[in-house]
């Protein structure tokens, strides 16, 4: 895994904004804005000296039918800017849907990185509701 002292401080900082400890190579479980949305574990990874992301396994029911159509449409251009999906098997054989926030941090603030969090929470609330109704 890649250390940036600087990517190490920003998310020190944005964890202790939400009142979380952290530690480098964080996973928290965190509480998405949504109350209706189960808390999920969220990986905060550099992927480089001026990239991150943030990663999420988004909670559905196992007997959600998950059509190509639906990422096809959630990954667009048009419907959404702030987070990719994709569909992967899980430890038991069960579909998982993945979510990652991919952001520039070199040189942001605390409150440029607090507001591509929130917009990542926003959009893991829509996507949770989303996968809801397509029971």
């Amino acid at each position: 895994m890649i250390r940036n002292i600087e990517f190490d401080n920003l998310m020190k900082d944005l964890f202790h904004h939400f009142g979380l400890s952290y530690s480098p190579g964080s996973i928290q479980k965190v509480q998405p804005v949504s109350a209706a949305v189960p808390p999920l574990f969220v990986a905060f990874v550099p992927l480089d000296e001026q990239y991150a992301a943030f990663v999420a396994n988004i909670p559905f029911s196992l007997n959600a039918s998950v059509q190509p159509d639906w990422f096809l449409e959630r990954n667009s251009l048009l419907k959404q800017t702030v987070v990719n999906y994709c569909l992967v098997k899980g430890d038991n054989g069960q579909p998982q849907v993945m979510a990652q926030c991919r952001f520039f941090y070199a040189g942001q603030t605390l409150s440029d990185v607090i507001e591509v969090y929130e917009a990542f929470n926003q959009e893991i609330a829509l996507c949770h509701t989303e996968l809801c109704e397509l029971i």
